[in-house]
């Protein structure tokens, strides 16, 4: 009897436990309702707060239209009155927040009820919950406070809310921040590229960097070219430049790329270290090319690579171009030779313009000829024709340049 028992009350404990994970677990089942919520009275009360209900229409936190009855005949009527609807923020730095607060004053002869429409960035007035409405009593007034946090650079911003208004003359009210979103770190220009530079004088170049941060300070300032100098120095009162006002702190960077007997492209990175933690280091590439000690003038030249391309070629007949070379007067009459051309297509020769009359250089007028029977064929900057050329000159005793073509 006894076994009976107790096989009987272990029998019910299984069956309970098994109905119970078949509830839990079983999608099918239904759980038991949520408490309703708490339901306004007629006053628009809720018994539990006390607060105002939200209108049927509201949104997450806003709503979509006006939820206020607008009665334009009543002798009493509400009147929202503001000093300002825009304002601007000016320079901002990305992850900066600034707030402004907008004031509406009721000077009307009854309550003023406002409440949240649709915005595009933090919006707040004091009090209002979700959903919520706030009143105003005749001459009071409250604040609508908007916070923008922008996340990246941008030209120009602008954002707005909407508060809705039981104000029969003004049942909606826009307030607009506006403003432009700046780097963290300015640098005008961002890089620095200076063309062609003469061999005998090198090149400079000059630029601003600067901050948001008032104690931004540039602590070292190099470069990875020992043929790349930099200098900075920074700029306060009348030496900051009137123009440039979206920075607090301000430096100019003054380089430059020294003469050199070199002829090709010099590059190089500035690297200027700061004392700010986020922004440790700001790089700034440099470069330009030393045209050697003359310059080529002409329709197809490639100064970085001393190269000529004729274009199409009809190699039948051959082409021949013109091209000005300007160098250093030096007194004597200079001669130009091809000594080699790999392949044997190509001549260059030059001639004195003796009308040139600059005190210090001379002119003369270049001739790069693709040659008859030369082979219907592409030879590009990655193929070219080779030439080279011997001169009396004494800065130009020998130059190799590149001929390009496409022959048909």
């Amino acid at each position: 009897m006894k076994t009976t028992s107790v096989l009987a009350m272990f029998a019910a404990l299984v069956a309970a436990i098994a109905g119970l994970a078949y509830f839990t677990g079983n999608p099918g089942r239904t759980p038991a309702p949520a408490a309703a919520p708490p339901v306004a009275n007629a006053d628009g009360k809720t018994p539990a707060d006390g607060k105002e209900a939200p209108p049927a229409d509201a949104g997450p936190d806003f709503h979509l239209e006006n939820p206020f009855k607008l009665d334009l005949t009543a002798a009493a009527k509400p009147q929202a009155s503001t000093e300002a609807v825009e304002f601007d923020f000016g320079a901002m730095a990305p992850d900066e927040e600034r707030t402004h607060k907008f004031s509406v004053r009721n000077t009307g002869k009854a309550p003023l009820t406002l409440a949240k429409g649709r915005y595009q960035c933090k919006c707040t007035m004091p009090t209002l919950k979700k959903g919520e409405v706030l009143t105003v009593q005749p001459g009071e007034e409250t604040f609508v406070e908007m916070t923008w946090k922008p996340i990246a650079p941008e030209e120009m911003f602008q954002k707005s809310v909407n508060i809705w208004s039981n104000d029969p003359d003004h049942p909606q009210l826009t307030f607009n921040v506006r403003g432009k979103v700046v780097p963290h770190i300015i640098a005008e220009p961002a890089s620095y590229t200076l063309g062609l530079i003469r061999n005998e004088t090198g090149g400079d170049f000059k630029g601003l960097v600067g901050s948001q941060t008032d104690v931004f300070e540039i602590v070292e300032a190099t470069s990875d070219n020992p043929q790349i100098s930099v200098t900075t120095t920074k700029l306060e009162g009348a030496d900051r430049p009137a123009e440039f006002t979206d920075a607090k702190a301000l430096f100019r960077v003054e380089g430059k790329i020294a003469p050199s007997d070199k002829v090709g492209t010099v590059r190089g990175i500035l690297t200027l270290k700061t004392n700010l933690e986020t922004h440790p280091v700001v790089e700034i590439n440099v470069g330009g090319h030393l045209t050697g000690p003359f310059t080529v003038v002409g329709t197809g030249w490639d100064q970085v690579n001393s190269g000529f391309d004729l274009g199409r070629v009809d190699t039948s007949k051959g082409k021949a171009v013109k091209y000005s070379i300007f160098l250093p007067k030096t007194g004597e009459e200079i001669k130009f030779e091809t000594i080699e051309s790999k392949p044997n297509i190509a001549r260059i020769t030059a001639k004195k313009d003796e009308s040139f009359t600059a005190a210090d250089r001379e002119r003369h007028e270049l001739t790069v000829e693709i040659l008859p029977g030369a082979p219907k064929a592409e030879f590009s900057n990655a193929r070219p024709v080779v030439v080279k050329v011997k001169s009396n000159h004494p800065n130009v005793a020998e130059a190799t340049f590149r001929v390009m073509y496409r022959g048909y």
